[in-house]
């Protein structure tokens, strides 16, 4: 079994409900391998726009020999579509506007999509702000402390809630 770094195991463990994980920018694609090999979820989608991160994953694919992920060079959710049946979607270590932008630039791919798992490296506030005008609400948030930074991770759910701006800004869970 693959040991993961303290951020991406709390990433890893609010994904509950799952079966098939689409992995935006999964880089190295530890996380998509630990989900299969936890048997967490069934299949994985696992995307990155730059070529170099998706060399990587497809060696650490091949080296713990995992055949439920299907890796795809693109941008965001245009690497999917219904056929793939995503339920849950992982963006984690982009930036605030990258984020939305993902989000916003394909909502109608966002139809079947229960859970949005975030850990943002800028802005959580805009993160919150903009995932909930797109239908979700705020089901969990973790701070998780490694090599002296702190990471905020938050999940989505389908579903409607109303925030203040103080919840909005500090997240209504650590709060």
């Amino acid at each position: 079994m693959i040991n993961l770094s303290k951020r991406l195991s709390v990433i890893a463990n609010m994904i509950t409900d799952s079966n098939i994980v689409n992995d935006i920018g999964c880089d190295h694609a530890l996380l998509d391998i630990y989900l299969l090999q936890s048997k967490k979820v069934k299949k994985v989608v696992a995307s990155d726009i730059t070529p170099g991160a998706l060399n990587q994953a497809k060696g650490n694919v091949k080296k713990y020999d995992v055949k439920e992920i299907d890796l795809r060079l693109g941008n965001g959710l245009n690497t999917i579509n219904d056929s793939d049946k995503v339920d849950t979607v992982v963006l984690s270590g982009l930036g605030n506007i990258k984020i939305n932008n993902i989000l916003n630039e394909n909502k109608k791919l966002l139809n079947n999509i229960n859970t949005i798992i975030i850990q943002s490296n800028t802005m959580p506030d805009m993160i919150r702000s903009e995932v909930i005008k797109l239908g979700y609400k705020i089901d969990d948030e973790r701070l998780v402390l490694e090599n002296n930074i702190i990471y905020e991770i938050i999940k989505f759910t389908k579903g409607f809630k109303k925030y203040s701006k103080k919840e909005i800004y500090y997240g209504p869970i650590l709060l």
